[in-house]
């Protein structure tokens, strides 16, 4: 390939999944011989600039509020929007790509311009997919209600951008995740935990991204896993902005006298005890060797670690994709979803007074009980081994070009 195309990546950064992503296909395709670069938001860029020089700082819907997962602020100023915009063609204009990426990004459906436009993103994001996040199929007024909560949301945010659209002569979608879509869509997951039969056309299944670097971080573990003492892995995400639920998962890990290892973020915590070790990052490769169950909040990288390694996951789910991932889990019989009676709409601070401690020492204990009989999990392993995932996304950027 010749080593004149550009390829330019912009991954939301309001997650570092997605950002593990971007670095993970900027490796690839510079193996290929594309140069590569990489736009995250300017609070974000001198971290990801540490791992690819090429990187280039814009603005970020979700900057201004922090916060990680949609909501009504990231879209309730207009002007901001078209600053977001503005700020990626700035970009596009110095490093003239050849191909545009976008994960999880409404903003390069924008601005890029008569630019080849690959999309990547989770199923159960986008428009066609007829699932109400954190619900099973059979109608319930939750259900309903959430279903019509998205509807508003979704088409509010895309008004958002009609300005932005407007001034470079085009029409307002419907709904704000038609943003999503590219020339060419690529989803990070898997049929079988996916959960979805078919796909329209130009969609294509890649199978999970994930980024090798992780590994060569975070302390070793202590513990192997020795089939006697029943070792259990925190992968905390964001519980840890939740203090009263963290605090009830450690402590009906540890009254069952349950070993327990805990990431506790970047800027988490550190401490040991007999039966307790908790540090900032733990590496993905070191840990799941050791863990007989994972406790995690769902997300899907740390979801298909967690399958990779053959380990059950018990999905605590603070946000509504989330949710939908513990089902998907659960439905492959590959662990458990605890699920909060509320409606799911990506704050924390809701699921404070529902979590049910009693409930959720019982599901512990149960999977405890029957850690060998959540028969998917060798069979989804296996499938993964096979995934040809990065053969998969080169195959379709070439295409592209």
């Amino acid at each position: 390939m010749p080593a004149d195309k550009r390829i330019l990546i912009f991954p939301n950064s309001n997650t570092l999944s997605h950002v593990s992503r971007a670095l993970s296909f900027c490796k690839w395709l510079t193996d290929e011989g594309y140069e590569t670069h990489i736009g995250v938001s300017n609070s974000r860029k001198s971290w990801v600039k540490g791992f690819w020089p090429r990187c280039h700082g814009i603005l970020e819907l979700w900057e201004p509020s922090g916060k990680p997962f949609p909501s009504p602020a990231w879209f309730s100023d207009s002007a901001y929007c078209e600053a977001c915009v503005t700020s990626q063609e700035a970009v596009i204009d110095r490093v003239r790509p050849d191909c545009i990426v976008g994960i999880f990004d409404f903003v390069s459906g924008i601005s890029r311009i008569r630019i080849p436009h690959l999309s990547v993103n989770g199923a159960c994001m986008l428009p066609w997919n007829g699932s109400v996040l954190g619900f099973d199929e059979q109608e319930t007024p939750e259900r309903s209600e959430q279903e019509k909560l998205f509807r508003i949301f979704w088409t509010f945010a895309a008004k958002s951008f009609g300005q932005s659209l407007e001034k470079r002569h085009r029409d307002v979608p419907v709904s704000a995740l038609e943003l999503l879509l590219g020339d060419v869509n690529c989803i990070y997951e898997i049929p079988e935990i996916a959960g979805i039969d078919s796909l329209p056309p130009s969609h294509h299944y890649i199978g999970p991204v994930v980024w090798e670097g992780w590994d060569d971080i975070g302390e070793k573990v202590p513990w192997r896993r020795d089939g006697k003492s029943f070792t259990v892995y925190l992968n905390s995400g964001t519980l840890m902005k939740s203090e009263q639920t963290m605090t009830a998962i450690i402590n009906e890990c540890l009254v069952r006298g349950f070993r327990l290892l805990m990431s506790s973020g970047d800027k988490g915590p550190s401490w040991s005890t007999e039966r307790l070790y908790c540090r900032p990052f733990l590496a993905p490769s070191e840990v799941l060797r050791r863990a007989d169950l994972v406790v995690c909040t769902g997300g899907v990288g740390a979801c298909y670690m967690n399958l990779k390694f053959g380990v059950p996951s018990l999905v605590i789910p603070m946000q509504p994709e989330q949710a939908t991932n513990g089902i998907n889990i659960a439905r492959s019989e590959c662990g458990e979803v605890y699920r909060h009676n509320v409606v799911f709409i990506g704050d924390a601070e809701r699921y404070h007074h529902p979590f049910d401690q009693k409930r959720f020492g019982q599901l512990l204990e149960t999977m405890n009980r029957n850690n060998a009989g959540y028969g998917g999990l060798q069979r989804i392993s296996e499938l993964l081994a096979g995934t040809a995932t990065r053969e998969r996304f080169v195959a379709i950027v070439k295409g592209m070009m």
